[in-house]
């Protein structure tokens, strides 16, 4: 088949690209245009590489349209923000072109809104830690709404980005409201959810799973919570139970990453739901699982994973280090483990390298 990605420069975007290379798949992909550093371009999977404008709607379909009427690709598979964002909202139009399975507008609106996907996750049966709106006038009246610490966070994907005010006491919860207080209907506040992140990935149909993969975070970045650098393979009823009853009650179509807290004792916190590929998607890829090409053809049964893995990638692992030195020698022996999966191809070594580059660049230019 013909498979079309999006976001050249993101390292999931390679590993998809590579996986369906491996599996004799023809790989297209576009990047924004002026990226600084399209790994895409690099890539020996990698037939032809697009300039489009990602940014914005109209010229992301205008060029997905140009592109299509050129080459002929089969199927369109966006890898993350904005992208997602306008295959939803052009979906129709997309799909009198080419072949994309991905959510409806009203979908993916309530996938990236935190406080309307926390209210689906109750709806749908799952734990859900206490959440409101940062301007909430009855904020103070539930009893997690008094304990410590509190989170406020931007409420939609793609806004406030990177920014999280960690309130330990009354003084710090009313300096972060006092500077979200320009557009408090954009920020949420809520409680502290324990333990280590995981997470329940699908690729479905209208509800319908066409494969599942569980795993769990080992490192983060940043180290308090963020995109995995060190995670694991990891089965858990419980964990499947959650992120399928939230995946059926959607009635969800394409990639999902649902996210849970897990405490340790077997109690999970739902997150949040994320409406695109995830960024640790080659663990998923190691354990045979392919994702990307389940977007253009329906299997007999759900697929699962066939062997468990433990995966590193070690540029954003060894930022973990800078900011967590604590880790370095477990870090150090992640990095020497040669049972530990790393996301570096021989075949197609280039974009890895770049990747390494890139991620040094702060520490030689300073």
């Amino acid at each position: 088949m013909r498979f079309l990605l999006t976001q050249g420069s993101a390292h999931h975007t390679i590993a998809a690209a590579q996986y369906l290379w491996k599996a004799g798949h023809t790989v297209g992909c576009t990047y924004h245009r002026g990226s600084r550093l399209a790994y895409c371009k690099f890539s020996r999977a990698i037939s032809r590489c697009y300039e489009i404008d990602e940014a914005g709607a109209e010229g992301f379909v205008q060029g997905i349209e140009d592109i299509q009427q050129q080459d002929g690709y089969e199927v369109l598979i966006p890898m993350g923000h904005p992208v997602t964002f306008h295959a939803a909202e052009h979906r129709e139009r997309l799909m009198t072109c080419i072949s994309l399975l991905g959510p409806t507008k009203e979908q993916h609106e309530v996938a990236t809104d935190k406080l309307r996907s926390c209210e689906s996750g109750l709806q749908a049966g799952l734990p859900v830690p206490g959440t409101c709106l940062a301007n909430d006038p009855n904020f103070g009246t539930q009893p997690w709404q008094r304990s410590w610490p509190l989170f406020i966070k931007g409420r939609h994907e793609g806004t406030h980005k990177g920014e999280l005010f960690c309130c330990r006491n009354e003084g710090e919860l009313a300096r972060a409201l006092h500077a979200t207080q320009a557009d408090p209907e954009n920020w949420i506040i809520q409680e502290y959810a324990a333990g280590e992140g995981c997470g329940y990935f699908t690729v479905a149909r209208e509800g319908r799973p066409l494969g599942e993969f569980m795993h769990r975070r080992i490192r983060e970045l940043p180290p308090s919570g963020g995109v995995s650098c060190c995670a694991e393979s990891w089965h858990n009823e419980n964990l499947l139970r959650l992120g399928r009853a939230l995946v059926a009650h959607l009635r969800w179509s394409g990639p999902a990453m649902v996210e849970f807290r897990h405490d340790g004792k077997g109690q999970l916190q739902f997150i949040e739901l994320n409406a695109k590929f995830w960024g640790s998607l080659e663990l998923s890829l190691k354990c045979g699982i392919n994702f990307p090409e389940l977007c253009g053809r329906v299997p007999d049964e759900t697929v699962v994973a066939k062997q468990s893995r433990r995966f590193q990638w070690p540029w954003t692992d060894w930022q973990h280090v800078r900011r967590n030195p604590g880790a370095c020698w477990a870090v150090l022996k992640d990095s020497l483990n040669p049972r530990v999966a790393k996301n570096f191809h021989w075949r197609d070594p280039l974009p890895f390298l770049l990747m390494g580059l890139k991620s040094l660049r702060p520490l030689i230019c300073g």
